[in-house]
């Protein structure tokens, strides 16, 4: 999918305008990092479209292309890593947590609050199947092996 640069912002140091839309998910428990960071890249190979990053092509339009790399989970900090930066593996998301909250961070580039919200309840079901060793029963979540 091509795009035209001034469509949206880059997330360069020289851009202000960064359209990222970030979710907060409360859990009743502690997060479990390592659990959550196999759950979110367990279940974002739900989502192919997600597993990108831009790339200018021999026209000079930007161009979604795959990217296999890992989606990076985090500690929350004060300063957010950039979209599309090497500390986020080149994607256009990212997952941070703290305590026993857990954020969501997409670049509306890729999607908007609805094309969003089935990815982040995968997330958090495979995340739950992670840490407790249990399959909740969820029928109307889409499973990470669903097609």
């Amino acid at each position: 999918m091509k795009q035209n640069f001034e469509s949206y912002c880059l997330y360069k140091i020289s851009f202000v305008s960064k359209y990222v839309i970030r979710t907060k998910v409360k859990m009743k428990d502690a997060v479990d990092i390592n659990a959550l960071r196999r759950a979110v890249n367990i279940a974002t190979r739900r989502y192919p479209y997600f597993m990108v990053k831009l790339e200018l092509d021999k026209e000079g339009s930007y161009v979604f292309v795959p990217n296999n790399n890992d989606i990076v989970v985090i500690p929350t900090s004060k300063k957010n890593p950039n979209l599309c930066s090497e500390k986020v593996n080149f994607h256009l998301l990212y997952v941070d947590c703290k305590e026993n909250e857990i954020y969501f961070n997409i670049s509306h580039a890729l999607t908007g609050g609805k094309g969003m919200t089935p990815w982040l309840m995968t997330c958090v079901y495979q995340y739950v199947v992670e840490k407790y060793g249990i399959e909740p029963y969820a029928p109307s979540i889409r499973k990470p092996n669903s097609p």
